[in-house]
This record gives structure tokens, sequence and C-alpha cells, in this order.
């Protein structure tokens, strides 16, 4: 049933337009925390996981929309990680995107960021939402290194070689 759809016109033509609530909790959190201590390869929270509510003594899913990055840092606050590295299509943070004052930057305080965030740097649509991100999982756990970089530069990252790390100080 379209009827109580929220419809947004986009350059692409219409679109379905969701609510996109943080993430509170991971159902299968101690399930993955198993798997990671038993040291395996976990794939978890594709495309963000599915939103649910507790309704009646079971889970219902309802249509909304949740951050694959914003759960990505859930899960590393809630797992105590060592790392959280978000993977995307530049290759570093950067400020003045697409204009002639362009910057990237390799290392951001949580301050940096904040102000940025406020200038308007970092778009809710793209860039807001990884650099919350990784600005709440630093700001939970000091020690955890925080890092946005391109596909395949995740060693040379977490090396200091490539990408932007989020650090507290």
């Amino acid at each position: 049933m379209t009827a109580d759809w929220d419809i947004a016109e986009t350059i692409d033509g219409p679109r379905r337009v969701v609510a996109s609530p943080m993430p509170m909790s991971v159902l299968d959190i101690e399930v993955i925390r198993k798997l990671v201590e038993l040291r395996a390869v976990v794939i978890c929270g594709g495309g963000g996981g599915i939103p649910l509510i507790k309704q009646d003594n079971h889970y219902v899913g309802v249509p909304a929309v949740i951050d694959k990055d914003r759960l990505s840092a859930l899960i590393a606050i809630k797992l105590n990680a060592n790392a959280l590295i978000i993977s995307t299509a530049v290759d570093s943070v950067k400020t003045g995107f697409g204009t002639p004052d362009e910057v990237s930057h390799r290392e951001l305080n949580l301050d940096q960021c904040e102000s940025y965030m406020a200038n308007g740097e970092f778009p809710s649509g793209s860039m807001g939402p990884k650099i919350g991100s990784l600005m709440e999982a630093a700001l939970h756990n000091p020690s955890l290194t925080a890092i946005l970089c391109q596909p395949g530069d995740a060693l040379k990252s977490l090396r200091g070689e490539a990408g932007t790390k989020i650090v507290v100080k």
C-alpha cells in the first residue's frame, strides 16, 4: 500500500522517503562477540541492518533505514574494537570538497570535526554520518583507531600512510 508513503522528487525521479533513526542496540551482538573471540571473519550489519521495534513481546520491522556507518560504530563500541575503518569513495576526509580550496586531511581531532560539521563541510547525506560515526567510536574508546579511507587502503591507513585518522586529543 503506497497511500501512506512519503515521496520526494529527486534528480532521478520520485523516491520513497523513510526515517533514519540512530541504532540503539544490536540484537545479535553476543553472537558477533563470540565469533570475533573465535577469530572468525564476521560480516554483519550489511546495509545498516533491519530496523525493528519490540511490539507485544516480539520484534516487528518498521519502514526506516539504519545508517550502516552508525551501526558499524555501535558494533565497534559494543565490542570494544581496536579499530573502526570506514571505507568510501574518497581517499581521505576533505574540506572545501570539489572547490579550488579543497584540503585533504590526514588527521582530525574531535573539535575540528565538530567545527567542520557545524560549518556544513560534512553533509548529512554523504560524509556527515561517516565522520559522526568515527567521532562517536573514538569518543567512547579513545584507544580505538578511527579511520576513513578508500577501498584497498585499510592496511596503509592503519600504518598512517593513507586515509584520515580521527583522534580524541
